[in-house]
């Protein structure tokens, strides 16, 4: 029953935020928003990311081991991936390159 509550958990945090994004790109009207938004983007990548690895790596301690993620977990991360990333291209709009907002992006202007 624990392994089934983290599952339908982490399914709803990563449905209502793939459910959300689009709304938040619509409504992203400036250059700094956009940037914004893919800078959320990148670190909610990072953290999915950080997690796969650690359950991945492992740990030689079993009471530290006990509290890494499980492979429900994993999956369902690496599906949260796969949304953002489908979502990804649609944050990069005109306008919104270092050239343009210097210091708040480090996005080319070829993107």
């Amino acid at each position: 029953m624990k392994i089934f509550t983290k599952v339908a958990i982490l399914g709803a945090v990563t449905a209502g935020i793939l459910a959300v994004a689009p709304i938040q790109m619509a409504a992203a009207q400036s250059g700094e928003d956009y940037a914004n938004m893919r800078r959320a983007a990148m670190k909610e990548f990072s953290a999915h990311y950080g997690a796969i690895k650690k359950y991945l790596k492992g740990h030689k301690d079993p009471k530290k081991a006990a509290r890494l993620n499980k492979a429900e977990d994993v999956e369902l991360r690496a599906m949260a991936i796969a949304g953002l990333a489908g979502k990804l291209h649609t944050m990069f709009a005109k306008k919104t390159s270092v050239s343009d907002i210097p210091g708040k992006t480090r996005a080319k202007p070829e993107i």
